[in-house]
């Protein structure tokens, strides 16, 4: 993560029930902007917390061609890495869910409130076979993989990582609930990798 990089400009939050910013990993290039790179996203809504790596819509073609390449068997290997490489948080806190989110959006300004036209979203354990207590359906990673590798046109992006609901997450008043979030980021450094390896 780059801490001198900058934000969002503003965050105004009055047309939603939550507020996000997000951090620049390091070697995003100068005059980029943070829509060409995954990020570390941070959402504070009603409900939960939230960190994610974002994928966004225009991500660069090194990342982008990296997720395609993976194909639908690479890119369920990959969400098993991260899934594994979150094991210690899942373990530690059980109320945190290792979460998937695919998202189309149209921007009627840059600062207006999105309009949402589409969104899958999962506990990621679904997509990986386990003994645990949930059912086992691959095919909500593979629709969401699917819809990232042909857009056809759509603004559309994808988000790994973990959510901690404050209901079943008591510990986040806590003083180290910075060290939840992250852990939640460093566990999703699989996706992350993705945006250098050639």
């Amino acid at each position: 993560m780059d801490p001198a990089a900058d934000g969002r400009p503003a965050i105004k939050g009055r047309q939603e029930d939550r507020v996000w910013d997000f951090l620049s990993l390091s070697g995003t290039s100068d005059g980029d902007t943070f829509t060409r790179h995954p990020h570390l996203t941070l959402g504070l809504g009603a409900q939960t917390v939230e960190a994610m790596v974002t994928v966004p819509n225009a991500v660069n073609s090194t990342m982008r061609s990296n997720i395609v390449r993976l194909g639908p068997d690479g890119f369920r290997a990959l969400a098993r890495e991260v899934l594994q490489t979150l094991a210690p948080l899942l373990h530690k806190h059980p109320g945190a869910k290792p979460w998937f989110r695919g998202v189309q959006r149209r921007y009627p300004s840059q600062s207006a409130k999105p309009h949402l036209d589409a969104a899958i979203e999962f506990d990621l354990r679904t997509a990986i076979p386990s003994s645990g207590l949930l059912k086992l359906q691959p095919r909500w990673l593979d629709a969401a993989y699917g819809s990232f590798v042909d857009k056809q046109g759509a603004n559309y992006q994808i988000q790994m990582g973990v959510l901690f609901r404050y209901e079943h997450c008591p510990e986040l008043p806590e003083s180290d609930a910075a060290a939840m979030v992250e852990a939640a980021w460093l566990g999703c450094k699989p996706l992350v990798d993705l945006a250098t390896r050639r």
